[in-house]
C-alpha cells in the first residue's frame, strides 16, 4: 500500500525515474525509509530539496490504520511554512490511499 503510494507521489513530482519510467528515491530517502517503516526511530540531516519531508510523510501514513476512524497521527512544525509544506507532501501520497488529510495551525497569538 506505501509502495503504491511512493510511486503515485512519483508520478505528481519532477523528480528523476529509471529506464522504465518509475520513480527513484533520492538519497536520503533510500536511507531513511527503511530504518523508519521498520519502526525505528531517527534523525536525518540533508540539503534543501533532497527529499526529507517525503520520507516523513511516508512513515506518518505508513502507521495509519484505515480501519480506525478517529485521528491518528499529530503532526507538529514549528512555523507555517514547514506545516504547509508537510500538508502537501500528505496531501500528495493520500491521492493514493483514499485518505484525507486536515491541517490545523495554531500559535502564540491564536491561544487566547
Amino acid at each position: 500500500r506505501i509502495v503504491h503510494a511512493i510511486n503515485r507521489y512519483g508520478e505528481q513530482s519532477e523528480w528523476s525515474r529509471d529506464e522504465s519510467g518509475k520513480f527513484t528515491v533520492r538519497p536520503i530517502q533510500a536511507a531513511t525509509l527503511p530504518v523508519s517503516l521498520a519502526g525505528h526511530n531517527l534523525v536525518a540531516t540533508a540539503e534543501t530539496g533532497s527529499g526529507k519531508t517525503m520520507c516523513f510523510a511516508v512513515c506518518a501514513l505508513a502507521a495509519v490504520s484505515r480501519t480506525i476512524k478517529r485521528p491518528q497521527v499529530l503532526i507538529m512544525a514549528h512555523n507555517r511554512a514547514l506545516l504547509d509544506q508537510l500538508c502537501d507532501e500528505m496531501d500528495k501520497l493520500c491521492t493514493s490511499l483514499d485518505g484525507e488529510v486536515t491541517c490545523a495551525f495554531a500559535d502564540r497569538q491564536d491561544r487566547g
